[in-house]
């Protein structure tokens, strides 16, 4: 994969999205599109997505658990009372 970030402004991106995909897909450039200089959007390839949404995924499941094992503690406390 690529490291090295490129910046493209919206206007010229347009005309050269299918090459920008290509170049995510097969060599995994991150391509941010500028607007105004500033970076708007970017093009990157699907694994760096969907490696996140995985990550997120995770994440919410780790707090569900979390937050089910201390409800239990607080009923496990309360009947012992």
């Amino acid at each position: 994969m690529s490291t090295t970030p490129y910046e493209l402004p919206l206007t010229e991106a347009r005309a050269r999205l299918g090459e920008l995909v290509d170049e995510a897909e097969h060599t995994g450039r991150v391509t941010y599109l500028t607007r105004h200089g500033r970076r708007a959007a970017a093009i990157v390839p699907v694994a760096m997505v969907d490696g996140d949404e995985l990550a997120d995924r995770l994440a919410v499941r780790e707090a569900t658990i979390a937050e089910v094992m201390t409800e239990e503690a607080e009923l496990m406390r309360r009947l012992a009372e």
